[in-house]
């Protein structure tokens, strides 16, 4: 199970969801699985692969989202996800910067 920290959500959803399952259907779990970084630019688009996103995010205004997969040493150990008010596209830089903060977090 993934402990979960969060900071900007209501404490509601965040008690909600404080421990994940290693093996939910959910973007941040997926991650760590696969170690693949997911770019979601709505909530549409989030909920259409992971449907179980919907109850995650009742009760918040976030529509995009971006999930990186940490590592330590080579194995995957948790991932951070940056959620975001509205609708966005995630440029090359932005990427990049996001990328960049989860090597950081790893070390």
């Amino acid at each position: 199970a993934f402990r979960v920290a969060t900071l900007g959500f209501p404490d509601a959803v965040a008690l909600r969801n404080a421990a994940l399952p290693a093996d939910a259907d959910l973007p941040g779990p997926a991650a760590v699985r696969d170690g693949r970084a997911r770019w979601f630019g709505d909530r549409a688009g989030t909920v259409a692969e992971f449907p179980a996103v919907a109850e995650l995010l009742d009760g918040t205004a976030y529509a995009a989202a971006a999930v990186l997969p940490l590592h330590r040493a080579g194995e995957p150990v948790g991932y951070i996800a940056a959620h975001f008010v509205g609708e966005r596209e995630f440029p090359p830089d932005e990427r990049t910067l996001l990328e960049a903060v989860a090597l950081q977090v790893e070390n």
